[in-house]
């Protein structure tokens, strides 16, 4: 029900490297950015391409490779999106997105030997990415290795205490340990960060399960209190399946 999260921001500029004569580049770069709003059409990947093409700036190029990764896998282009990541990488080897984003497509294409390799690699690419750490503490506990989770969501949060894919990640590592009050208590952290879209996603992976939240609009009220503290006392897993 739910994806790992796609990663997008660059470590660090690459500096310039001369590619092809300059030239005005602003509505490529508007297209390519679309695919951060969920926007992927063969347009947002036109616009990716053509920054790869002509841009005189390395760190420009990465990044478009990177997007256009995204865009060509959500485009069922599985080879090219391969392809995009790995020259991503290959031109800028601390660039953790990319190497998190090829480790949820070899997640996603079932080939885990590849996608474990993957996510340690964007951990090592730059140590202080706490979406590095996140998406492998969900990829492995999606596999049930809820104390190896554990370890790096811990990491996830202490590098950055409100990030609310890290505590949501946290609270489902915690159903799965059998830890339901600190479980809760974290899946509270994220609605309050997160609202009602928060409130909306748990509303309407519970009522999937079975376990009846009365509404799917957002709104926390007893009901639907009652039935995420009852799918915890399960371990329902919630979105990790």
């Amino acid at each position: 029900m739910r994806r790992l999260a796609l990663v997008f921001v660059l470590a660090a500029g690459l500096g310039a490297c001369a590619a092809s004569p300059s030239k005005d580049l602003t509505e490529a770069h508007r297209l390519c950015k679309q695919i951060e709003q969920g926007v992927t059409t063969q347009a947002t990947v036109d616009g990716c391409t053509e920054i790869i093409e002509h841009s005189a700036w390395d760190d420009e190029r990465v990044e478009a490779l990177n997007r256009r990764g995204v865009a060509n896998e959500q485009l069922g282009r599985i080879d090219e999106a391969f392809a995009d990541f790995d020259e991503a990488v290959s031109l800028a080897p601390y660039f953790s997105a990319a190497y998190n984003n090829r480790a949820n497509l070899f997640s996603r294409q079932g080939n885990n030997a590849r996608a474990v390799q993957s996510f340690q690699a964007a951990i090592r690419a730059n140590p202080d990415n706490a979406a590095a750490y996140n998406n492998y503490a969900w990829y492995l506990a999606s596999r049930g290795d809820y104390d190896g989770a554990l370890v790096r969501v811990e990491k996830a949060l202490a590098l950055d205490s409100d990030y609310g894919a890290a505590l949501d990640t946290y609270g489902h590592v915690l159903m799965g340990l059998g830890q339901s009050q600190a479980a809760m208590s974290a899946f509270e952290r994220v609605i309050v960060l997160e609202g009602s879209k928060a409130v909306r996603m748990y509303q309407e992976a519970l009522d999937g399960w079975g376990y009846e939240p009365g509404r799917t609009d957002g709104v926390m009220d007893a009901q639907t209190d009652a039935a995420l503290s009852a799918c915890i006392r399960d371990n329902c897993r919630l979105l990790l399946e």
